[in-house]
């Protein structure tokens, strides 16, 4: 999960009614996982035919999942369906109060001994 800024996305390939878009950004402030700021991802995001390219572009805050993709025989980012959200100042500080508590978890977890 991560704030990016989307700079390309182009339509990789095409089923009847549903289209692959491959993405280009770059990750403004990470959330979870293990991207890191300033680092360039691609990820591809499905949607149904005949969106503009522009609804892709941009500031978003995307929920990306990594999978093998059998085809290549590599590793790819995948948006999760439906998760993409527009970037908004309310959202990020959300995004960073949650973060904030799994770190004070992880860490009280940690000095507790627990595994």
């Amino acid at each position: 999960m991560a704030h990016v800024r989307v700079t390309e996305a182009e339509v990789a390939n095409r089923i009847v009614g549903l289209e692959d878009w491959r993405v280009v950004c770059e990750i403004i402030e990470p959330f979870k996982g293990k991207v890191r700021k300033g680092e360039r991802l691609v990820y591809y995001h499905g949607a149904e035919a005949g969106f503009r390219k522009e609804l892709f572009l941009g500031e978003k805050i995307v929920f990306l999942q990594r999978n093998f993709h059998e085809r290549e025989r590599q590793w790819v980012y995948a948006a999760i369906e439906n998760s993409t959200l527009a970037y908004n100042q309310n959202r990020v500080r959300k995004l960073r109060i949650i973060q904030g508590l799994a770190r004070h978890k992880r860490r009280t977890n940690r000095d507790n001994g627990a595994v």
